[in-house]
């Protein structure tokens, strides 16, 4: 699975990768419910990117490609992983360390939660509720009128009004700003 390249500006390059994985034997999608390896071309904290980590996946760079290819068979993606220093100044963690941890326990991070969020949050409803369910959350249709123990609310930024009834009711509420989810 790829993430982080443009159609416009990396098309020919992305398809050139595509064809050198194809070429030895790699099973190239764009399912995200099905990979194994996601490798990154600009670092956005895209739902890819936040899938392969809650999952454990290895986020390797282009270089993955190019030496798989060179070698003509796939080589180990963690000896690929995106720089730590890069994705410790860009997204405030070190990757290697954050894919062990989640190697190392459960990946079941909501299992026995449940998520209501609005059909209009952003990014996407459709990924956000992929992103969920990964971790074994479950995503609910009906707005919650009373508190229930463990459910989480997320609301666009600009939703405070909605937040504080929410609030009210005893639920933790988190804003979704720029894909990025902030508890109040």
């Amino acid at each position: 699975l790829f993430s982080g390249f443009d159609p416009n500006e990396d098309g020919k390059k992305l398809e050139d990768a595509k064809r050198k994985l194809k070429s030895i034997g790699v099973k190239v999608t764009d399912d995200k419910d099905n990979f194994n390896v996601l490798i990154l071309g600009r670092y956005i904290r895209s739902v890819k990117f936040l899938l392969a980590v809650s999952r454990g996946i290895s986020i390797v760079s282009l270089d993955w490609v190019l030496d798989c290819a060179a070698d003509g068979k796939a080589l180990p993606p963690d000896d690929y992983l995106v720089d730590d220093e890069t994705t410790k100044s860009n997204f405030d963690f070190p990757l290697s360390k954050t894919l062990e941890k989640v190697r190392r326990s459960e990946k079941d991070l909501l299992k026995d939660y449940t998520v209501w969020m609005p059909n209009n949050i952003k990014p996407s409803y459709d990924d956000l509720k992929t992103l969920i369910e990964s971790m074994k959350g479950s995503v609910v249709k009906t707005k919650p009128g009373k508190f229930k123990e463990n459910t989480l609310i997320l609301l666009n930024e600009g939703d405070e009004k909605q937040a504080d009834h929410f609030i009210d009711l005893g639920f933790k509420v988190h804003l979704v700003s720029n894909g990025e989810a902030i508890e109040l």
